[in-house]
């Protein structure tokens, strides 16, 4: 097993002004243009699932370091490719490379991808194919696409480190009869920090962190990978800092105290 390593994406490339999305199809009322939308369940749904594809433009040449699809209903059997190039021509471009789908221990399909390519060059276009001809759904969709940049502090937390997963299941329990109710997506809550013994934050690496804090606060998404080596899709949390506050160090003490960060993923129906 690798050393585990976190990194954080914070600005999109996908949500740029400048960045166009084009689909292969889309169905009514579900463009490409929904993957711009930090609403995960506003998604694009392509009209097929045999062979579709999203193609991003970004106006001029980008370097992403990491992407995810998120919010997607793929099929186990699925295949996905990520792929680059100069210009908007697909038969043979620059880069490409296969993603890999995930499946949990019951063979249910994570509807998250995550990975982090190292692309060699700058591209302006880049493009999401997806072969899909076995989806029952006839269809495939995504909810939200992420290309960036990310920041990797100099040592992974140590301090504080939880991950819970919830079940906003609405339910109701009679006083006669069994439970019934509505099922809900679960979604993920991480919470870590930094201890002022062992490996401290260093000043630079707090600096960026408070930085991006001011920079998104808790009204834009994030991206937070707790575990890029040995798990990224598994481990990727697409959400929004739940933190009212960062705590500043004193003293040279470079955590951020006893609570440390938190962020909340975002599945699409957290605050149903």
């Amino acid at each position: 097993m690798a050393s585990i390593i976190s990194r954080l994406a914070y600005a999109d490339f996908v949500d740029d002004s400048t960045t166009t999305l084009t689909a292969s199809t889309s169905a009514t009322n579900l463009p490409a243009t929904n993957l711009k939308d930090n609403f995960v369940a506003q998604t694009w749904r392509a009209t097929g699932c045999t062979d579709e594809n999203v193609v991003i433009d970004f106006g001029s040449a980008k370097t992403p370091t990491v992407v995810a699809a998120l919010g997607h209903n793929f099929s186990s059997g699925a295949t996905l490719t990520l792929q680059a190039n100069a210009t908007d021509s697909w038969g043979a471009p620059t880069y490409t490379q296969a993603l890999t789908i995930v499946s949990d221990s019951l063979s249910d399909v994570i509807p998250k991808i995550c990975y982090f390519p190292t692309l060699g060059a700058s591209f302006r276009y880049m493009r999401i194919r997806i072969q899909d001809s076995a989806n029952p759904d006839t269809y495939v969709e995504m909810g939200r696409l992420w290309m960036s940049t990310y920041f990797q502090p100099t040592y992974n937390f140590d301090a504080g480190f939880t991950v819970d997963i919830i079940k906003p299941d609405q339910v109701e329990r009679p006083v006669i009869g069994g439970p019934y109710g509505r099922r809900l997506p679960s979604y993920e809550v991480v919470r870590f920090g930094w201890s002022g013994s062992g490996n401290p934050l260093p000043t630079s690496d707090r600096q960026t962190l408070e930085a991006i804090y001011r920079n998104v606060g808790l009204a834009l998404p994030i991206l937070f990978v707790h575990d890029v080596s040995n798990n990224p899709t598994t481990s990727c949390i697409y959400g929004f800092f739940e933190n009212e506050k960062l705590t500043r160090a004193h003293a040279g003490v470079t955590d951020y105290g006893t609570e440390g960060l938190q962020i909340r993923e975002d599945v699409g129906w957290n605050y149903v």
